[in-house]
């Protein structure tokens, strides 16, 4: 960006032209020039009307060309598709940040060009507006389109910056760039910052000038700004002299970041060039004079094991590091060995940890870094000796072309940029947590410790076998994963059993996996990612292990807060985490979501174990029943989901649905109006039906989102989120934040199911901008979560029933898409218009076909071929409904819906041997099927009872096992139409009951 100009014009103003300077050619235009400028809008604090508070955007540039011509009559869109002129941009241009305009001058070539204007055009306003509105104006210029060419690969089009120019005010992704290989354990990234272990990168925050300070590189676990990094290494570069810490000014148009290597020549000539492996890195950095490099810890300092002079030019140095957590009370450490070469090295220690001279030259970092040892980061860095970081790079480009060229797009430039950088995204994550050593792979348990770590070795259990982490699951489970089964389903297997390792090694799947697990969101996410793959019939999964995990967060307490979920007895007791735990709404409705995929294995395990499909079917009845359990929060009166106090009363009165926090995570009860995707029909129902579901969504995009203080609820200031779920401009529609994911995607069940293409058009075409400067997200991107929903959207399919294993067909963004899946078929999907706004879904054709469901399953897109979607001007209705019965029914059942008979509550407490509880039940005429008989005990153990029927005995349970402590079992009882009185006898075992129920669906 060069000079900044500000503009100011009054708040009731009709619009206005006024001349700017701008770096202009003395020259005919080329066709292959572009205008280029920055435009940093304000909001309007004072305006009355959300929707007036964007008009300072509504501001262009035109260029007055030789013989009277204007460049925006003829150019009437830019370079990314939106429009050109001034009266629209109020609802594309983000207030309280840069953005970027790029406008082709190719329809005026051969032109010369007299001069500028800024011509402001807002619209009118709807109420009382702010007496001024205003703005700043960068670098008016011209410049030559910068695009790829057609040879370039897939890793070439990626920018790893994309979501990098984020704050704590504002997100447009929270990314920071990562040199890396796919899933590795290790990300080489650029620090702009190291005194802390969160903020490291930002495109032009942590700078004291305009020009962004690059502070070092950074050998980097961390999955998340939010969550930090753990065991880091950072590596400062700078020029003697230069300022104390060394850090070096650079422009990012000297900036090469890619997903295979990472390039950067500073201000001041040093010249870097980095690449890395699983688990080591090589750095080369030039200096055109004396330079300095410091080893260091980001907001922690390094302990210097050990400095060894192995030759006049070559260091070797021992480290390890321990960077403090506000997630994690016993945070892994990292061990490094680095071996430094180059002309004049001298090393001393100081207080961060180590700093080394070197003259003028070339200077080699080899680094191998591990969460085991020192003695294996010393394994780690013998793969990068002697190679250079070009051939380094060349082997991590190979492993990043092959799952990049998994999808290839037919679309402008910028869209294939962003469609590889949404792919780099994706599969940078999970990351290999294990290690390879010469026993084979193995890994620092996550919950068991052996002993203290010292600075050469860590104190955790050594375990063997392949684990993944990095990963929270409440975000990723609603996009990324199923782009895994779409893309990569021989990958996705190996990922799940990454992750299912942690339930082998210690009992629980994790909520949020970062090296350890931790208390993080809500959900037991898990269980619907292995539901997806399991729907999608992917072969290899441990099916066993993965159910196991599902049923013990679904029927067991927990212990630990990090794992299972929050209130888990009582509420399986009422049927809802009642208002006394913060975000009780939200534990609700995703314990929900998780107990549909539960219900989803319980159903496979039946019919893996034949044997046992009795006891399984129980189970896979009870959790589909759990599923519904969001029913249990919705309040008729106001249409929305609430939270209750343990009596059932509604716990947030007086009830304002734009209030934040509380019994909702990261939104209010607006962004969790529709908030059962398992359910879709279920969903319609509880508002009256489709037309009264399509009608509740058209009211949410139409209520303005105001990111105002008193608004801010539980959170008591006013949050990034909602801030960015304002200028998403749409309602109450916050695509900014993973809640809001789904919601145009239910349209699918309502009256109104084109509305889905409407929305995703617009998103995409408004929301994914401004990717060249470190922007292209509009809110944060955790693990490859906001990218996929981008790229589901672009391709125009959309997991839409998580754990299903289904995907709901929508409008392509691009005229053709050929994705080569890792262990499936090419599938080719093409887009047909008659015009470029077509936009709406007339027709589906599968090789020639018709095609009338409006979803399709993983299982089907495996097996490739060509989809023809004919899209039109004007929405038609081309697809039958989706299916009113759940997913995750099981099978041979009547009803989901149960209702716990028993009259008065049991007694609870002690039973032993020949002690017996005597249920009292409701009158009904009948049952659909049978019921269901929920035991709840105190402790692990195996026993023996009988159940009886009005004294009649019915059913005997012989050494059935409860394997953890504080769970609840069902069990089928064939109990007669009639029966008032159902006894429970227990004869082995003494045990401690904590719950009783007899669920059944009364018919009659």
């Amino acid at each position: 960006m060069g000079r900044c100009f500000r503009y100011r014009f009054a708040g009731d103003s009709g619009g206005a032209r006024m001349p700017i300077a701008a770096d202009l050619p003395d020259r005919p235009v080329e066709a292959d020039d572009e205008l280029v400028w920055e435009v940093y809008p304000r909001f309007d604090e004072d305006a009355a009307e959300i929707r007036d508070g964007f008009r300072a955007a509504s501001v262009a540039l035109d260029l007055h060309l030789e013989g009277g011509r204007r460049l925006l009559q003829a150019q009437p869109v830019e370079t990314d598709g939106t429009e050109s002129g001034a009266s629209g941009r109020a609802d594309l241009d983000v207030p309280d940040q840069w953005n970027q305009r790029r406008v082709s001058l190719a329809p005026v070539a051969g032109a010369r060009i007299d001069a500028a204007e800024l011509v402001i055009d807002p619209p009118l306003a709807s109420g009382a507006v702010g007496a001024r509105l205003e703005g700043w104006i960068s670098g008016p210029r011209v410049e030559k389109t910068r695009l790829l060419a057609a040879s370039a690969s897939p890793s070439e089009r990626v920018l790893t910056t994309r979501g990098s120019h984020s704050s704590p005010e504002r997100s447009r992704g929270l990314t920071q760039p990562a040199a890396a290989v796919p899933h590795g354990g290790i990300q080489l990234t650029p620090a702009t910052r190291l005194d802390n272990p969160h903020w490291t990168y930002s495109w032009n925050a942590h700078g004291p000038g305009p020009r962004p300070v690059l502070q070092g590189l950074l050998i980097s676990r961390s999955p998340s700004i939010w969550i930090g990094d753990r065991g880091a290494l950072a590596i400062r570069v700078g020029l003697a002299g230069g300022g104390d810490p060394p850090a070096a000014e650079f422009d990012h148009d000297a900036e090469q970041a890619h997903p295979h290597r990472y390039r950067l020549e500073s201000v001041d000539g040093i010249r870097i060039d980095a690449a890395a492996t699983d688990h080591a890195a090589r750095i080369e950095v030039t200096f055109p004079s004396t330079g300095c490099i410091a080893l260091c810890a980001p907001g922690a300092p390094l302990e210097i094991v050990e400095v060894r002079e192995i030759a006049p030019d070559t260091i070797e140095v021992a480290a390890s590091s321990l960077l403090p957590s506000p997630h994690d009370t016993d945070p892994l450490r990292g061990y490094h060995c680095v071996t430094l070469r180059g002309p004049g090295l001298r090393a001393r220690r100081d207080a961060e940890g180590l700093a080394i001279e070197a003259d003028a030259g070339t200077l080699t970092v080899a680094i191998g870094s591990s969460q085991l040892s020192l003695e294996t980061s010393r394994a780690a860095a013998a793969e990068v000796a002697g190679r250079s970081v070009a051939d380094l790079a060349r082997a991590a480009q190979r492993r990043w072309d092959a799952v990049l060229g998994t999808v290839e797009v037919a679309g402008t430039d910028e869209q294939r940029a962003l469609v590889a950088s949404d792919l780099y995204r994706l599969f940078l994550f999970p990351s290999r947590h294990d290690e390879d050593t010469d026993a084979g792979p193995r890994y620092p348990s996550p919950t068991r410790r052996d002993r203290p770590d010292t600075a050469v070795r860590a104190g955790r259990a050594i375990r063997a076998g392949r684990m993944l982490t990095n990963n929270g699951f409440w975000d990723t489970y609603r996009t990324a994963w199923p782009a895994y089964a779409l893309l990569a389903p021989e990958h996705a297997v190996e990922l799940l059993d990454g992750m299912l390792e942690h339930v082998r090694d210690g009992g629980w799947s994790p909520r949020w996996s970062a090296g350890t697990s931790l208390d993080a969101m809500v959900g037991t996410s898990l269980d619907v990612i292995a539901a997806d793959l399991v729907s999608a019939e992917l072969p290899g999964i441990d099916l066993d292990t993965a159910y196991a995990a599902a049923l013990r967060n679904a029927t067991c307490a927990p212990s630990d807060p990090r794992f299972g979920r929050r209130e888990l007895t009582e509420s399986l007791r009422r049927g809802w985490v009642s208002a006394a735990t913060d975000e009780s709404v939200s534990w609700t409705l995703e314990g929900a979501i998780a107990d549909a995929g539960a219900a989803v294995l319980a159903r496979a395990a039946a019919r893996a174990h034949p044997a046992q499909a009795p006891r399984y079917q129980a189970d896979a009845r009870y959790l589909a029943h759990r599923a519904l359990a969001y029913t249990s929060l919705w309040d008729a009166e106001t249409g929305f989901f609430r939270p209750r106090a343990d009596d059932g009363g509604w716990a947030d009165e007086p009830f304002d649905p734009r209030v934040w926090g509380g019994a909702h995570t990261e939104t209010n009860a607006w962004g969790q109006r529709f908030s059962a995707p398992h359910d879709g029909a279920g969903l319609a129902a509880l508002f009256g039906g489709p037309e009264v579901l399509g009608e509740a969504l058209d009211a949410a995009f139409a209520e303005p989102e105001t990111g105002r203080a008193r608004f801010a609820g539980s959170y008591g200031r006013v949050i990034h989120e909602m801030v960015e779920a304002r200028d998403i401009r749409r309602g109450m529609w916050a695509l900014s934040n993973q809640p809001a994911h789904h919601v145009p995607w239910m349209y699918g069940h309502s009256d109104r199911p084109w509305r889905t293409d409407e929305v995703l058009t617009d998103a995409a075409t408004r929301l994914f901008r401004g990717i060249r400067l470190g922007q292209g997200y509009p809110g944060d991107e955790d693990n490859g979560e906001m990218s996929a929903w981008h790229l589901f959207a672009t391709l125009g399919l959309a997991p839409y029933q998580p754990g299903s294993g289904m995907l709901l067909l929508t409008a392509p963004q691009v005229p053709e898409a050929r994705l080569r899946p890792i262990g499936g078929e090419e599938l080719i999907l093409r887009a047909t218009r008659r015009s470029a706004s077509d936009r709406y879904i007339r027709s589906v054709r599968r090789d020639g076909a018709p095609w009338t469901r409006p979803d399709v399953s993983l299982r089907d897109l495996r097996e490739g071929g060509e989809w023809v979607i004919e899209l039109g001007a004007e929405p038609v209705r081309w697809a039958q409904p989706p299916s009113s019965r759940p997913f995750f029914a099981p099978e041979g059942v009547e009803r989901i819906a149960l209702k716990d008979l028993v009259e008065v509550p049991a007694e609870l407490g002690s039973i032993g041997p020949g002690r017996s509880r005597e249920l009292h039940l409701m009158p009904v005429s009948g049952v659909a099927d049978d019921p269901l008989l929920v035991i709840g005990l105190q402790d692990a153990g195996t026993h023996v009872f009988r159940v009886l029927a009005d004294g009649v005995l019915i059913a005997t349970f012989v050494d059935e096992c409860w394997p953890w402590p504080l769970q609840a079992r069902p069990f089928a009882v064939p109990v007669p139409p009639g029966t008032r009185h159902v006894t429970l006898v227990w004869d082995e075992g003494p045990a401690v009951l904590t719950l009783i129920q007899l669920l059944a669906a009364p018919v009659g």
